[in-house]
């Protein structure tokens, strides 16, 4: 497994959370996000950081069996992996129902959307997580076979469950997620 981090405190103003809290208490908490700024950010810097992965992994992005990119916008992660030379049956993009999660987006991509390949055996991955101040890693690592947390969404509303038991219905809904593990994470 190896990783690469990094930081650099200038993109603070471009992507925060300016109000509430003990920093201007009384205040709404509120997201502020230039979206350009952060663009440009994530082009400057990620892909460098994926490649010095690589290079110290002694892999290529063609002997990655998946990227698993932060999920904060489909154009974005596409972007990103073109200028890695990542195919599309490669690249990961599990947006559809649940939208960017933050930093659980890597996570929940890969219990929603390589639930199977993880079960069935070894897979390389690349995953690289970046955003708020800014900030940036990435890791290169073979996991496989394990157990996958499944994905559950509960209702916006609890009255639009439709079991009879007062469970929520599978798909009832993407408001909000949660994971439901095995109590065995991993086969020895």
């Amino acid at each position: 497994m190896v990783f690469a981090l990094g930081s650099d405190g200038a993109g603070a103003p471009y992507l925060a959370v300016p109000g509430g809290g003990l920093r201007r208490p009384g205040e709404p908490a509120h997201l502020f996000m230039d979206g350009t700024q952060v663009f440009a950010f994530t082009l400057r810097e990620v892909p460098g950081n994926i490649r010095a992965v690589l290079e110290r992994a002694d892999w290529t992005m063609e002997t990655v069996d998946r990227l698993v990119l932060h999920q904060a916008n489909a154009q974005m992660i596409r972007h990103l992996a073109q200028k890695l030379g990542a195919t599309p049956g490669q690249t990961v993009v599990g947006l559809a129902g649940f939208g960017n999660t933050s930093s659980a987006s890597i996570p929940l991509a890969l219990a929603s959307e390589l639930e199977g390949a993880l079960r069935g055996g070894p897979l390389r991955l690349l995953l690289s997580g970046f955003g708020v101040g800014w900030s940036w890693g990435s890791v290169a690592l073979t996991a496989g076979p394990l157990a996958v947390c499944e994905v559950m969404a509960l209702p916006a509303n609890p009255a639009e469950s439709a079991e009879p038991d007062g469970q929520p219905a599978k798909g009832a809904g993407r408001k909000a997620i949660f994971a439901e593990c095995p109590a065995k994470i991993a086969d020895p």
